[in-house]
């Protein structure tokens, strides 16, 4: 009976909830294009992507409340401005995660060809709408498309119009396919090289793209339905716009604040000058044992390969070959490794002289950057865990 009363409530309510959908669905985006704006979007020069994301997405939904509460002049108005802006929204989220996770900046050249196809029905819709149509063919043409009129008897040029149209819509459900596999390649070519140019570093991981990839798949079919349906049998189903809506803006949300916590993984000046060095360097396992002991640069929780470039002079292609052909183990192993036994030691000294001191602490003083990463490793490189191997050594010294 209270779940009945519930349900009655609800129902009775759905056109509220629906318009709180939209609104949020506008608001997520819209707040963190300005967060971004105010904390400064040229910090990170991957940002920049990911705040045209936001601006686009929230004019997107902007349009789309528009459409919903049948304010067409306003939608008429912009709707060329939103034929070409639905059409950046994955690109820009893939530029970001190349830009995230490239050693290199983007550069123009690359950038640009992702546009294109926007631009192009962006400057269609300026010229149809403000040089090939009038004013009432304008409207009767915004009203069609929206399934909210049908007219069998159409000219040519209101033909033409919807045709492009319904081509648009299926261009972004061919985009949205795309550029899906396109990040999915990116992020996953990062993480097959980040071993050989990171320590175990928990800004490196971005494992909050896993978490975010499994919500992006929900949004994704949701966009896919809603440009797969007509206009008319959208707006009708309270239903799927609140649920659609609600997971739009939990998504840029999401994404939002991830990004904004986010630090920049490469430093591109660093990358570039370590390219400028000699890649005949000749270097030896004795070399690299010698550095490693004597300078402890696996102290640092953030040492990448590149500190290793600048150390002996070459660039990073050669140094990762040296590293594995020298001591068979690609960079993070060999710095995890070198951490583990610098945390056996610490134990050991501690011991020795009857002092107390917390794993946690040992974790620090070792160069790992977090303690879930030192108990982690610890166990993979010796078989036991830090626990275990403070419980034998006290066991041993008591025998």
């Amino acid at each position: 009976m209270l779940f009945k009363s519930f349900f009655v409530i609800l129902s009775s309510m759905l056109q509220e909830i629906k318009i709180i959908a939209l609104a949020i669905a506008f608001f997520a985006p819209f707040l963190w294009a300005i967060t971004y704006l105010i904390d400064g979007v040229c910090k990170q020069k991957s940002r920049i992507f990911i705040l045209f994301l936001m601006l686009a997405a929230s004019l997107v939904y902007f349009m789309t409340f528009m459409k919903f509460e049948g304010h067409l002049g306003i939608y008429t108005l912009l709707f060329p401005v939103h034929a070409g802006m639905v059409l950046t929204l994955f690109p820009l989220l893939y530029l970001y995660l190349k830009s995230l996770t490239s050693e290199k900046r983007l550069t123009v050249n690359q950038i640009i060809p992702h546009f294109i196809l926007a631009f192009v029905f962006f400057l269609f819709f300026i010229i149809y709408e403000r040089v090939m149509l009038n004013s009432a063919d304008d409207e009767l043409f915004i009203r069609s498309v929206l399934g909210l009129t049908y007219d069998a008897e159409s000219s040519f040029i209101l033909s033409l119009g919807k045709w492009i149209y319904r081509i648009g819509k299926l261009m972004f459900v061919v985009l949205s396919v795309v550029y899906v596999y396109f990040s999915f390649t990116q992020v996953k070519d990062y993480y097959r090289k980040q071993r050989d140019l990171f320590s175990d570093n928990v800004k490196n991981h971005l494992n909050w793209l896993k978490m975010l990839g499994i919500f992006f798949i929900f949004m994704m079919l949701a966009h896919l339905v809603i440009h797969i349906l007509n206009n008319s049998q959208v707006i009708n189903n309270d239903w799927l716009i609140i649920v659609s809506y609600s997971l739009f803006a939990m998504f840029f949300w999401i994404l939002g604040i991830n990004v904004f916590m986010q630090k920049e993984v490469f430093d591109p000046l660093q990358v570039i000058e370590t390219e400028t060095f000699e890649e005949e360097i000749k270097i030896s396992k004795e070399e690299l044992e010698k550095y490693l002991l004597d300078e402890k640069p696996y102290l640092d929780p953030e040492i990448s390969v590149y500190d290793f470039c600048y150390h002996f002079q070459t660039n990073r292609t050669y140094l990762s070959d040296a590293i594995s052909k020298g001591l068979g183990l690609n960079f993070r192993g060999l710095i995890n490794q070198y951490r583990v036994r610098e945390a056996v030691d610490i134990i050991d000294q501690y011991k020795k002289m009857g002092l107390e001191i917390t794993l946690e602490i040992i974790a620090h003083k070792s160069g790992f950057s977090s303690y879930s990463s030192f108990l982690r490793v610890f166990k993979s490189e010796l078989g036991i865990t830090p626990n275990e191997y403070v419980k034998n050594k006290i066991v041993n010294d008591k025998n």
